[in-house]
């Protein structure tokens, strides 16, 4: 069932967390992979908009039962993705990850980092957010507009990170 399909894609994502390079010739390749992480809820003040508000809020719900809720509660899933997304910034494009909302839902993994209570969630995030914004003035606007490079000063300050 549903369990097994989220088995399965996490002992794939494993593998492609060591793959070096990337195979990010593969169309689709980093969409699919973001979407692994969790998803942002978006403002319900602001239009539905992803704001510095929302990004705080936990994650929105999947449907139970679903592989994708198996895997949304699965914390070395979240830190292989994010280790997936670091490798393919280390040789690809950071328009692609800002493309398919990378930098929002990184951010909210670091809002929301002491539920998934792993350090690897946490400095994975905090290593693949560092390497989007240096690659990106936009990032880095968006970045600051979403109080992201706040909470990494933050989770500096406390050597969460």
């Amino acid at each position: 069932g549903e369990e097994q399909v989220a088995d399965t894609v996490c002992h794939l994502v494993r593998c492609l967390a060591v793959c070096k390079p990337s195979p990010s010739k593969v169309d689709g390749y980093v969409s699919a992979v973001v979407r692994l992480l969790p998803e942002v809820k978006g403002d319900g003040y602001d239009g539905g908009k992803i704001t510095a508000n929302s990004v705080c809020q936990p994650p929105k719900d999947r449907v139970v039962g679903s592989a994708a809720s198996f895997l949304s509660k699965d914390r070395t899933l979240v830190a292989n993705a994010i280790k997936c997304i670091i490798v393919y910034l280390d040789g690809g494009s950071v328009d692609s990850v800002l493309e398919c909302g990378g930098l929002e839902r990184l951010v909210c993994v670091l809002a929301n980092h002491n539920s998934y209570k792993a350090e690897a969630v946490r400095k994975n995030a905090a290593a693949a957010l560092a390497r989007v914004v240096k690659g990106s003035e936009k990032a880095m606007k968006r970045c600051r507009e979403l109080r992201g490079m706040e909470i990494l000063v933050e989770l500096g300050r406390g050597g969460k990170v």
